[in-house]
């Protein structure tokens, strides 16, 4: 469907990934320790199986997308953008006029997106 309405509206597409999305996501809620890998302690030059907390979940932890979805959807809706009730992972925006202008469609950290010309369906920038 929103294919089509790129299609319909001639709007450009665009594609994304949000690089190390899981660490822009909020702080864990458990306290969560892992033994520094042995090249990784080298590179900081700390000593091997120094034990390291995990302050923002990390890619491979179960609760890690859930870590950051709520962020995500903040800064989306921070930049003007609308969330689909009945789709989620959808976020439109809108003109002066109240008529839809583009789109923002998510999954985790990959996003397609479309529109006419307003900034707000480009891609939100996420600081840690």
């Amino acid at each position: 469907m929103a294919l089509q309405l790129a299609a319909n509206n001639g709007w450009r597409l665009w594609r994304a990934d949000v690089a190390t999305a899981f660490l822009q996501g909020r702080p864990q809620e458990r306290e969560l320790y892992a033994k520094v890998p042995k090249d990784a302690a080298e590179l900081m030059g700390i000593e091997p199986n120094t034990l390291m907390k995990f302050i923002k979940p990390m890619y491979g932890q179960v609760d890690a997308p859930r870590r950051w979805w709520p962020r995500a959807v903040d800064d989306l809706k921070a930049s003007g953008l609308k969330q689909l009730l009945l789709d989620p992972c959808r976020f439109l925006s809108f003109d002066e006029d109240g008529n839809n202008d583009g789109f923002n469609l998510r999954y985790v950290d990959d996003m397609l997106g479309g529109g006419d010309r307003r900034p707000a369906v480009t891609i939100v920038g996420l600081s840690p």
